[in-house]
């Protein structure tokens, strides 16, 4: 009976694959996932596949499969609107007309409202709407609008009609945090029969920055005219810090009493939004505070804030995300350990089927890892060894000379040490004028990616998400091991209970680093290492058991 079952799962993947001539090992991946789920019953699985297995061609298997042949409803979550957007451009000439539909947020659509007759033009995105602003007395109904909360299909409200759409749709194509806000808030979308999480590995990330309150100096000058004392930065009670929110909650509340009137719609949405936040976010950490950390940034910082984390996101995985499928997929190329994968997600390892993938390029030839000390950057030694660094770069840019290179720093304070010292036109880095982190990237990388130039990138936030395949980038220097930031209140709290969690978030952020310059089988990227602490990773007990074997056969002496 066995065989025939999975003869059947065998022949069903062969049909539902969206690509000619799949490779067995892609058969055989999608095949085990499909026995996992609807014969052993299990609730999860993970596909533990590196770059180039084709992860994205077994989802569109199993959720053609589930929509054609079971009738079934599946979510594909991404981590960007970019990859939610790739994911629709592969599918639309799917073989079984399978519908697919890419979600997105309020401020992705322009306000039908908000048409300008004279110029044609919207004036602002449905976050603005003038819906939003009349919630709180139904003073205002919006022609284009919803039928009880529920969106029309045809016609109406771009934003409803896109969501109505999603929701109807057998593949939901939305990312991380469309859902997750989703969740907390209205429960628009129901429950579906397979959710496949891509690049799993962010889910802890994304709900931890979901939970969190932040607290931005300049935001709450702006809005309250509050301005923290230095001495606020030392203060790490809870019990001080809730009754700050309080009344940072009540000023917010008497300024939308006192000028909700005299506000336009984005203001007042924002004053409302953020009210609603932090009454939202106060109540959880009253009601738990044990689990709570205060989290100030040096109050020499130029943009300062305070924030509120929870010390690890355990018990928000199922009212946030998990809830939302029957049976889920976590796909990712960076499961250093699966079994601490499910301790961060509250998971039990019991219910979870692992199935390993390998990656069909050479890494080990096509993309090596090189080794020339500087000596540690470790805070105790950082100063001692920075000036070494120059000459190691200097050599390496000299033997990259007509090619283009990324070099991850891991900190700005890292990246306007390069820029400072070594004065070469090739080098580049992020804009520190602009406010929005992501506005710096963006610009920068796409200058990066077009120029004909071999520039060379110092960067602090490219370790993933960031695709250099080619000629985009044929070298990258790993500056400094990017071990996560023990300043940081919440990741000292966590690696005080869980130390193994540390370990392996280095891990994965080193992998992912290495992952940047390589993105096809005929491509090919130099790697070299030039922190002396990468002997921790190679040698030090709790790392050697989680560092991937394919890494060490990578290793070269420059």
């Amino acid at each position: 009976m066995e065989l025939i079952l999975k003869n059947k799962y065998y022949y069903d993947a062969k049909e539902y694959f969206p690509y000619e001539n799949p490779r067995q090992d892609q058969i055989e991946a999608t095949v085990d996932i499909l026995t996992a789920f609807k014969e052993n019953n299990y609730k999860y699985a993970i596909l533990d596949a590196g770059t180039g297995f084709g992860k994205s061609a077994v989802a569109r298997t199993l959720v053609e499969l589930y929509a054609d042949e079971y009738e079934l409803k599946s979510f594909i979550l991404t981590n960007t609107k970019q990859l939610q957007h790739q994911y629709a451009k592969e599918t639309r000439n799917n073989h079984f007309d399978v519908d697919y539909v890419v979600g997105l947020g309020r401020s992705n659509f322009a306000c039908r409202h908000s048409l300008n007759p004279e110029t044609e033009e919207y004036n602002f995105t449905c976050d603005n709407g003038d819906c939003q602003r009349a919630k709180r007395n139904d003073e205002f109904e919006c022609i284009y609008g919803t039928v009880d909360g529920y969106p029309p299909i045809n016609g109406g409200c771009f934003y409803w009609k896109n969501k109505g759409e999603c929701m109807l749709s057998d593949v939901a194509l939305i990312n991380y945090n469309v859902l997750l806000s989703d969740n907390q808030f209205v429960n628009h979308y129901s429950k579906r029969d397979l959710m496949i999480c891509d690049e799993a590995h962010n889910i802890e990330n994304k709900i931890m920055d979901e939970v969190c309150i932040d607290l931005t100096e300049t935001t709450l000058k702006r809005d309250i005219d509050l301005k923290f004392k230095n001495e606020d930065f030392k203060k790490l009670s809870l019990e001080y810090w809730i009754e700050e929110i309080e009344k940072i909650i009540e000023k917010y509340e008497n300024n939308l009493k006192d000028y909700g009137d005299e506000m336009n719609n984005k203001q007042f949405n924002h004053f409302d939004r953020t009210r609603k936040n932090l009454t939202y976010r106060k109540r959880e950490i009253e009601t738990n505070p044990e689990l709570w950390v205060v989290c100030p940034s040096k109050p020499n910082e130029r943009f300062r804030n305070i924030k509120f984390k929870p010390i690890h996101i355990r018990d928000y995985t199922e009212p946030y995300l998990l809830k939302s499928g029957d049976v889920r997929l976590f796909m990712s190329g960076s499961f250093i350990d699966p079994e601490q994968f499910c301790r961060d997600l509250g998971i039990n390892p019991e219910e979870v089927y692992y199935r390993k993938a390998e990656s069909i390029f050479n890494t080990k030839e096509n993309n090596s890892i090189q080794i020339d000390y500087a000596g540690k950057l470790s805070r105790n030694y950082r100063e001692r060894t920075l000036p070494k660094t120059i000459p190691i770069l200097e050599k390496i840019f000299k033997k990259h000379s007509q090619e283009k290179g990324l070099i991850h720093c891991n900190s700005q304070l890292f990246a306007n040490y390069i820029m400072n010292n070594i004065h070469n036109n090739r080098l580049m880095t992020y804009d520190s004028h602009s406010r929005d982190p992501n506005e710096r990237i963006d610009a920068k990388l796409k200058e990066f990616k077009e120029s004909k130039e071999p520039k060379i990138m110092a960067s602090y936030s490219m370790n993933e998400g960031v695709d250099l395949p080619y000629d985009e980038c044929r070298f990258q220097i790993i500056f400094k091991i990017p071990f996560p930031y023990l300043g940081d209140n919440q990741i000292r709290a966590r690696k005080r209970i869980d130390n193994n969690w540390y370990n392996v978030k280095t891990v994965q952020k080193f992998i992912q680093a290495v992952g940047r310059g390589m993105r096809a089988e005929d491509d090919y990227c130099t790697n070299y290492v030039i922190d002396k602490d990468f002997d921790m990773l190679l040698y030090g007990p709790a790392f050697k058991k989680i560092l991937p074997e394919n890494i060490r056969e990578s290793i070269r002496n420059f």
